[in-house]
This record gives structure tokens, sequence and C-alpha cells, in this order.
């Protein structure tokens, strides 16, 4: 005796989901996580005493969320009028998490050009010959405060970058798996 098809209808709508989800996570979030796992990667390999939070520090974990949560928004735009509040509450969360993601990258990228920049200026008097004594004294003192309070920590960075991910992952998920559910 055949299944009735209404009852297979479920697993078959659970499946296809299941699998846009599986396709979104594959190849958008792991390909997306590639270029800092190869930063990392690199560092490690020139012998360098590198951790993770030292490769998240510079807001790579933040840009790669933007996009995570922005491709998965332009799915569910473009679906029907079914599951409205569903939507809006798993876009809302996409739209905010890209924007909080975008903020944060942003502020992580100037924060690490505003202490390059300060490097800079302070090895160019430690080399230049017409500094004088007292100049190349502040400037080391100052090369020397640089290193020692870096601008930021790396532990919150990671952890925040952390936070973002995974709640881009839990709102993109929804985004694909609701927009499948319409398909």
């Amino acid at each position: 005796m055949d299944a009735d098809p209404g009852q297979r209808r479920p697993a078959q709508t659970l499946g296809r989901v299941g699998a846009a989800v599986a396709l979104w996570l594959t190849f958008s979030v792991l390909v997306g996580l590639v270029p800092i796992l190869l930063g990392y990667a690199r560092m490690e390999s020139r012998a360098n005493k590198v951790t993770v939070a030292d490769v998240i520090a510079r807001g790579e974990m933040a840009l790669v969320c933007v996009g995570l949560a922005a491709g998965p928004l332009g799915l569910l735009i473009g679906t029907g009028r079914k599951r409205v509040f569903l939507k809006i509450v798993a876009g809302g969360m996409s739209f905010f998490l890209a924007a909080l993601s975008a903020g944060y990258s942003s502020d992580l990228s100037a924060n690490e050009l505003e202490k390059n920049l300060e490097l800079s200026s302070f090895l160019q008097t430690l080399t230049d010959d017409r500094a004088d004594v007292d100049a190349r004294k502040k400037a080391l003192g100052d090369l020397t405060r640089l290193m020692n309070n870096p601008h930021a920590d790396k532990n919150v960075i990671m952890r925040n970058s952390l936070y973002l991910l995974c709640g881009t992952v839990i709102s993109g998920a929804a985004c694909v798996a609701l927009s499948e559910l319409d398909a």
C-alpha cells in the first residue's frame, strides 16, 4: 500500500529546507571563513607566535558576517507573503547583524590604521638623522606605550566577533529556511 501523498509532503519539504540550509552553511559560511583560516595558517607557518584572537582582531570576521547576513536577507526579500511575522523577525535580525557587523568591522579597521600610522610616525622619528635626542627619546617612549597598551583587547574582539558569527548563522539559516519554504 502506498503512503498517503499528504504525509510525504512534510518530509520532502523538510529535506528541501535542510538541503538549502546545508548548502548555505557549506558554500557561504565555511567558504566565507576560509580567508581567516588561511590568515592564521600563514602567520603560524612563518613561525609567528599567533593566536586566533590575533587574526580575528583585525576585523575580518565582522566583515565576513556582513556578507553572511546580507545574502540570506536578499533571498528572503524575494519570497511570498506566507509566514510574514517569522520573515520580519529573521530578516530584521539579519539586517541588524549586517549593520552591526559593518560598523564593528569599520571601527576595527580604523583602529588598525590609527595604530599603523602612529607606529610609522614613531619609527620615522627614530630613524630620522635630523631628529634630536629628546625627540627620539619621546618617540621611543611613545612606541613602548603603544606596544604595551594596545588600542583594543583582542580577546574582547574575538568574543564579540564570535557572537556576531553565531547570531548571523542563526538568522541567516532562518532566512534561508523561510525563503525555501515559499519557493
